[in-house]
């Protein structure tokens, strides 16, 4: 991108542009389209550092815990995410880069692998949840 105003000013560099050049154009252009309508179109499907992350997410030490008891399913979890992904559908989402984002949703809390249930008792109203643990 930064060589597209030499080429357009200056007919020396004009001259040496090749079918090389406007592949590297058409790339581009697919791209910026692309990312009109898809979040993160380059991450998503050709970043090869995204492909080794993917492989990672359900064996990763650290995990996204989704509280069903809490969750409205407003989609807030969605709308933050940078690649549009539903972390309370599956939070071990092959496409998530653990950016953690989606962490600002009060359904949703990183943890770890030792750490099962980090929003207390299944079922248990917070109320219940929170009794417990002061006499704990």
């Amino acid at each position: 991108m930064g060589g597209l105003p030499w080429v357009t000013m200056n007919a020396g560099i004009r001259s040496m542009v090749r079918s090389l050049f406007w592949v590297k154009i058409a790339i581009l252009l697919f791209f910026v389209t692309t990312s009109t309508m898809v979040k993160r179109p380059f991450c998503r499907a050709i970043c090869p550092l995204g492909a080794i992350f993917s492989l990672f997410n359900k064996s990763s030490f650290l995990q996204l815990a989704w509280d069903p008891d809490t969750c409205t399913k407003c989609g807030k979890c969605q709308v933050i995410c940078p690649v549009d992904i539903r972390p309370d559908r599956n939070p071990t989402d092959p496409d998530c880069l653990r950016c953690l984002d989606c962490t600002l949703c009060p359904s949703l809390k990183l943890t770890t692998v030792f750490h099962r249930q980090p929003f207390g008792a299944p079922g248990a109203s917070p109320a219940v949840q929170a009794t417990s643990a002061r006499l704990l």
